[in-house]
């Protein structure tokens, strides 16, 4: 159980509907993170059978040198997520932040067809 400060307020991503979103399309970010542990709630979905990869990075670069490493220290690195056609998934997560870190979400396999897909992230900062 996690312990939520009363002056913690809970952080919210951008969020958009993305159509034929391709593995670069951004679907959440919250970016200038700061040190500390972070609950992680997530909502995400798709017109058709989709994966999703939620990333802690250095930066705002594609590749995995962009990513934080997940290294048995607490921290996220990648996490990647299933959701059926139709249907929105929710996930809670937890991940140990260093200052000017970034989290979002994006598409594992890029989505063709008119197929649309969309994201949302809230975090909160623990005590």
């Amino acid at each position: 159980m996690a312990l939520h400060g009363l002056a913690n307020r809970p952080l919210y991503s951008t969020q958009a509907v993305s159509s034929n979103a391709s593995t670069a399309t951004l679907l959440a970010e919250i970016s200038s993170l700061v040190n500390g542990v972070y609950e992680g709630y997530l909502v995400a979905g798709c017109s058709t059978i989709a994966t999703f990869q939620v990333e802690q990075t250095l930066s705002t670069g594609l590749g995995d040198t962009a990513l934080r490493s997940s290294g048995g220290t607490g921290q996220l690195g990648r996490m990647t997520i299933y959701t059926p056609a139709d249907q929105s998934a929710e996930y809670l997560f937890s991940f140990s932040a260093e200052t000017d870190d970034r989290i979002r979400v994006r598409l594992g396999v890029a989505i063709t067809g008119g197929e649309d897909a969309a994201a949302k992230l809230r975090l909160e900062r623990l005590i």
